[in-house]
């Protein structure tokens, strides 16, 4: 994605999403400061804004993301794979890197990328604490799965407890 629509969109979430959640954050803050309510009542609204500010809180991190530039890098002979393609593999692979630094409590990280003929290969590795699944309740690991899929690639994820491989593999695209 380009630069320019990267701090679009983290703007975009700013004015719209984070603003929404700030003033959510305010409404409940206001309802837990009625007396009137009952102790398990204060305790679920409680509840309810730690939520609130959890769920602000990776907005913030997905606008950050957004407006610093991509720290990972794919090398090789990228003129073979179009620019729009390249970007997609760079956001798939960061939040492959963001799942690690997220989840695993892995101290070593091993990324891998190739080209050849117009295809992409990545595989990264870690030696963290394993466990790497799609969960209903979580969508890194889901949404992945689907940018891949969009790009009529492949998926593979082993993990046990000694760590866990992602790899991945993109076709040259048919209209290139």
């Amino acid at each position: 994605m380009v630069s320019s629509e990267r701090v679009r969109l983290a703007r975009e979430l700013h004015d719209g999403f984070s603003q929404d959640l700030v003033a959510l954050g305010y409404a409940i803050d206001s309802l837990l400061a009625q007396s009137d309510h009952s102790l398990a009542l204060k305790s679920e609204i409680r509840a309810l804004r730690f939520r609130v500010s959890e769920i602000l809180e990776r907005v913030r991190r997905e606008m950050f993301d957004l407006r610093r530039t991509q720290d990972l890098e794919i090398s090789g002979d990228l003129v073979e794979v179009p620019s729009s393609i390249t970007n997609e593999i760079i956001r798939i692979a960061s939040e492959i890197l963001r799942n690690i630094q997220a989840h695993s409590k892995a101290t070593q990280i091993t990324c891998s990328a190739a080209i050849a003929n117009g295809a992409v290969s990545v595989d990264i590795s870690d030696n963290g604490s394993g466990g790497a699944r799609t969960k209903e309740e979580r969508f890194g690991l889901a949404g992945i799965g689907e940018r891949i899929k969009a790009l009529q690639g492949e998926l593979l994820i082993e993990s046990d407890s000694h760590g866990t491989r992602v790899a991945f593999n993109i076709p040259k695209q048919k209209n290139d």
